[in-house]
């Protein structure tokens, strides 16, 4: 073995090293990336069931099976729950 392959040798540790730290971290942005998906999944879904709830509401009143104070408490939560999410 001449004194390259030898420096070589001695180098590889280091850069499986480096190699293993990107790769982590690579893996890590990743996840954070899918979490951060999961969770806005989760808020559009709740904000979905919310407005269809209100819709409902709404169309209960319009039919004449609720009051307007309940129509309207729950056009008010929905605009609450719309304004804390953004």
């Amino acid at each position: 073995m001449n004194n390259t392959d030898l420096t070589l040798m001695h180098e590889l540790p280091m850069l499986t090293k480096a190699y293993q730290r990107k790769s982590r971290a690579a893996a890590l942005k990743k996840l954070q990336a899918t979490e951060e998906a999961q969770e806005r999944e989760y808020m559009r879904r709740d904000m979905r069931t919310s407005v269809l709830a209100t819709i409902d509401e709404l169309h209960q009143y319009l039919q004449g099976n609720v009051t307007i104070e309940a129509a309207t408490d729950a056009a008010r939560e929905l605009a609450h729950q719309l304004n804390h999410r953004w």
